[in-house]
This record gives C-alpha cells, structure tokens and sequence, in this order.
C-alpha cells in the first residue's frame, strides 16, 4: 500500500446532513474529476458503515476505512472489527448486512 495519496474531492455542508449522506454523489464527482473509478478510497471512520462499504463495493473500490464501531447498548454486544488497522473492502465480509 503507497504511504501517501493525494486529496482529490472536499465538501463542506453545515452539519444539518450526515456527513455519509451525500457519498454516492462525491464518489461521483470523483470519478468524473479523475476520468476514471479510483483503486482505492481513503476516509475516516465516520464513512465506515455498510452503506458506504457497499457502494464502495459495487465499484469495486478498495477501502481503507476504519469500521465504525457502535455504541455499546446494554443487553448487546457491539460489533468489534479484529484487529485495530482499517480493514480493506475486499477482506471485509457482509458489508451490505451491516446497516450504517
């Protein structure tokens, strides 16, 4: 993995959206800057919930995404990614099962 990327897309909004509410259209915008899909996508773990896996997913665009880990509920165990590194898409099973 390259130990540097470069920026290629911000968006500031005020805060009354989830920031992963607009990620489908700033992939897009994206790939239309780039000319093409990206091999990887970068991003912190506020993006990591299923919904951006998997469309991370459908294009088939690694990520590099710590899983967003939820609040402990009393009564349920909350889900604990193995190990403490981002985990790629590609190794990251049932992405779509997970809802975010």
């Amino acid at each position: 993995m390259p130990d540097a990327g470069v920026v290629v897309d911000v968006e500031i909004v005020t805060g009354e959206e989830h920031d992963t509410g607009r990620f489908d259209a700033r992939l897009a915008a994206i790939e239309e800057t780039l000319g093409v899909t990206p091999g990887r996508i970068t991003a912190d773990a506020i993006y990591g919930v299923g919904r951006v896996f998997a469309a991370l997913e459908d294009r088939r665009i690694e990520a590099v995404i710590p899983p967003l880990r939820s609040p402990r509920r009393q009564g349920r165990k909350a889900f604990q990614p193995s190990g403490s590194s981002p985990t790629p898409i590609t190794k990251w099973s049932g992405a779509r099962q997970r809802s975010g």
